[in-house]
């Protein structure tokens, strides 16, 4: 009797646990988590400035990355079950879900879900104790440093080119002499073009004072402004919405750093610009987009300082109006960071109707909001780097002073290769020259060449806390997004849907209602081009691949530092648990890895070099989620490889690899396999098991011996399929007819196994709404096609012409034809 009250508590215990784990992991998931990653996310803000709120910080990162892991864990486990029992029979799936196997998954896995809830609680709770000892705000009302109209620094360099083109859209036009007698005069009174929005300046903002009237001395412009053409190449993120008005906007963008508010600045103090505007107002928008406190400053400027003003909005717009159409301004908006459309448009409103001729002018980082704000008649000016040599004699001036360049050869040579470094960026030429010119000693500048920038110490207003508030300001998602990007090298080429897959894989991408992850995926990455985060690679004009400034680079690679690695070193001591890391090194000394690293704690792992090594380890690397073997001169991939449940991304593109390991259906979580540009030739047919593969990039051998596979619909999540082989077996389009997230280009052959309407309907060609070619062939290109009177009835039901709308070309046989 005791043995049956025995057997029936442990029942119930066992058929209990799981309820309460789903309970627990519920928790953990909804609430615990989202909770410590958004503290992470405010609490940011202060770790850059306090070492030790940085190591509570990251003491909560790596919990957070631990539950994370867990519950990816249990989540995988699930879906193994589900894909197992789907090809086992009625009795082996009551087997599977038994009391003894159920005991045996969910065995300690209460302890496990108990333990990693105490770890996050108690880093959370340290992080908060840990801002409430220094009295941080876990988000800083105002961090943006306040602008005028005032030039601070001392000399000028370049932006002569920027300068005129921007002066000539404002209708300020001058001969040849005047604008050089005009640069004589700058140069002799040191004004700089190479500051930052960052300038310094007052950290109290100044009242604009009263201005008094003055009758224009050049002749009156055009109304319709000229464009300028340095930015054309550039992607339109946003429709420009003022396209009609008096007043026309004329957007500058650019990185922090790059001189976006000198160049407003030395505009706005033009004697030119002065005689041909009534009057000049100057806003510092900053990071708050106040549209009373904006307004104020614009009346005041154009009336009295000390002017009542009334204290409603509406009152407000209707008598800047008025003022407005008395006066040809020019409206400087500097450093705008965030605004909506409609906040624009009701700020822009009242503007639009001042006298003709009057401009805005707005700088800004983003270059959506650049193109959200610019009038129909102004393309906007992407500011870049200054050129190299202007740049060169600007970094000597910063690094050598009072001193001659010319007394130290050797240090001239060391300050080439940072100046290279820099892009052509004044506020890093001003940080680096400071700490190069400290010690004009070889040693001292070697060192400084040798590391990395965010290697080097930075005050308020150097070049790294300016371009940290381009991090800092992003939304939660997108900067997990960014920070991940540092374990790639500087030059990094990104493939537009590369990164994309890659974050998915990693878990990055936050469901939004019914959009696939990859369109969600997609919008972030255009919102960090918006923010000039990445760059149109020049290399690859017709591509959709985009590069990262180095000093965006540098940047990132300062608030990941714990997680993300680019190893170039195997002998330095590890101390942090990374997530992320890229190795540059040589491949044979990666036997010992596994002493070196926690490789089971690492989710992304890229091979930089060719490897002639073979992996053992690999079967550590129990939490990997992104592992790229791309261009190893390995020939087959281990079979502990197959080991790896919680791979989401596989790239063994550029490889030597000629096959893949006949348990590849053991990674079940597989969503992106690319073997584009291998030697691989064949596929094994249990590939059809990977139900979670979105992308598989083959080469063309290996596609041909895939679209023969039977059971290949079992892939209907797949979005690419080169070709695909009509075969007469369980009717001729069964595995192709739910396939409905095929894109591109897809290949039909052997189309003369179909035999009537009826079943070429089958193919339901009409529910890929995203295809946009195809290429449909009778035979399989072995043999001569020989015509049948079926054919139409075959064309007719394979609903062609339903699919006009979305595709973009169809080809018959040999004969290709344009859909218009």
């Amino acid at each position: 009797m005791e043995a049956v009250q025995s057997a029936l508590s442990l029942l119930s215990g066992v058929v209990r646990a799981p309820a309460d784990l789903e309970k627990a992991l519920q928790q953990l998931e909804t609430m615990q988590l989202p909770s410590a990653r958004l503290l992470i996310h405010q609490s940011e803000w202060g770790m850059f400035k306090n070492t030790e709120l940085d190591k509570l910080i990251w003491q909560l990162k790596y919990a957070t990355d631990d539950a994370e892991d867990l519950l990816r864990d249990f989540r995988d486990q699930a879906q193994r079950r589900k894909i197992e029992d789907a090809g086992r029979s009625r009795t082996g799936q009551l087997c599977s879900s038994s009391v003894s196997n159920v005991a045996h998954i969910f065995h300690g896995s209460s302890g496990r879900v108990r333990e990693a809830q105490d770890k996050l609680e108690k880093a959370r709770a340290e992080v908060e104790n840990g801002l409430t000892k220094r009295g941080l705000h876990v988000v800083p009302l105002k961090l943006m440093p306040t602008t005028t109209e005032i030039i601070t620094a001392p000399q000028v360099f370049g932006r002569e080119t920027e300068r005129d083109q921007v002066m000539e859209v404002l209708g300020v036009t001058a001969t040849i002499d005047r604008i050089q007698e005009f640069d004589q005069v700058i140069t002799q009174m040191g004004m700089p073009l190479t500051m930052g929005s960052t300038s310094a300046g007052s950290s109290k903002r100044k009242s604009a004072g009263h201005q008094k009237k003055r009758k224009s001395a050049a002749a009156s412009t055009s109304k319709a402004a000229k464009r300028l053409g340095n930015s054309s190449s550039s992607p339109r993120f946003a429709e420009t919405t003022n396209l009609a008005g008096n007043v026309s906007v004329l957007p500058i963008f650019g990185i922090g750093g790059i001189g976006k508010t000198t160049l407003a600045q030395l505009i706005y103090n033009d004697d030119r610009v002065r005689a041909h505007f009534t009057v000049r107002i100057w806003v510092c928008v900053s990071d708050l987009f106040d549209d009373e406190r904006m307004t104020k400053e614009i009346i005041k400027t154009m009336s009295e300082p000390n002017i009542d003003l009334p204290s409603d909005i509406g009152d407000l717009r209707v008598q800047l109006k008025k003022q407005l159409k008395s006066q040809k301004f020019l409206l400087v908006l500097d450093d705008i960071w965030q605004i909506s459309q409609q906040q624009w448009e009701y700020f822009y409103a009242p503007l639009r109707c001042g006298l003709e001729g009057s401009m805005i002018l707005v700088t800004t980082r983003h270059q959506n909001i650049a193109h959200l704000v610019a009038t129909s008649s102004c393309e906007p000016v992407q500011l870049k780097g200054l050129p190299d040599d202007i740049f060169w004699e600007f970094f000597k001036e910063c690094a050598f002073g009072r001193k001659l360049p010319e007394s130290y050869p050797r240090l001239q040579e060391i300050g080439r290769k940072i100046c290279f470094k820099l892009r052509g960026t004044p506020l890093a030429a001003k940080t680096l020259g400071r700490l190069l010119n400290s010690k004009l000693s070889e040693d001292h500048w070697s060192y400084i060449e040798g590391s990395e920038l965010w290697e080097q110490p930075q005050k308020d207003g150097d070049i790294l806390p300016a371009l940290r508030l381009s991090y800092l300001y992003l939304p939660i998602e997108l900067r997990r997004c960014f920070a991940f990007c540092s374990m790639f090298p500087k030059d990094y080429s990104f493939g537009r849907h590369e990164i994309v897959d890659i974050w998915v894989a990693e878990g990055f991408v936050a469901p939004e209602g019914s959009m696939r992850l990859q369109d969600v995926g997609i919008r972030y990455l255009d919102e960090l081009r918006g923010r000039c985060i990445f760059q149109t690679d020049p290399k690859f004009h017709d591509q959709d691949r985009y590069v990262m400034h180095d000093l965006i680079h540098d940047t990132v690679q300062q608030a990941s530092m714990h997680e993300c690695l680019l190893m170039t070193d195997l002998h330095n001591e590890v101390i942090h648990e990374w997530r992320h890391m890229s190795l540059e090194v040589d491949g044979e000394s990666l036997s010992t890895l596994e002493n070196t690293l926690h490789l089971n704690k690492l989710r992304s792992l890229r091979f930089g070099t060719k490897l002639k090594v073979e992996m053992t380890w690999f079967s550590l690397l129990s939490n990997i989620l992104f592992l790229s073997l791309r261009g190893c001169n390995l020939e087959g991939l281990p079979e502990s490889i197959c080991e790896l449940s919680s791979l989401r991304y596989l790239d063994i593109s550029h490889s030597h690899i000629k096959e893949l390991p006949a348990k590849i259906r053991c990674l079940y979580n597989l969503q992106v396999v690319d073997a584009s540009h291998s030697l691989l030739v064949t596929i094994h047919q249990d590939v059809t098991k990977l139900t979670n593969l979105r992308q598989l990039a083959l080469p063309v051998g290996a596609s041909l011996a895939l679209s023969r596979i039977p059971g290949l619909g079992n892939l209907s999540c797949l979005r690419n399929l080169s070709y695909f082989t009509v075969v007469r077996k369980n009717g001729v389009f069964q595995e192709l007819n739910g396939m409905n997230q095929l894109r591109g280009t897809l290949c039909i052959k052997s189309i003369r196994a179909v035999n009537s309407m009826k079943e070429a309907a089958e193919a339901r060609l009409v529910d890929k709404k995203h295809l946009k070619e195809l290429d449909l062939h009778w035979g399989d290109g072995t043999r001569t096609w020989n015509p049948r009177p079926c054919e139409n009835e075959v064309i007719d039901g394979l609903c062609l012409m339903r699919q006009f709308n979305t595709l973009r070309s169809i080809a018959l046989g040999v004969i290709g034809y344009q859909t218009g």
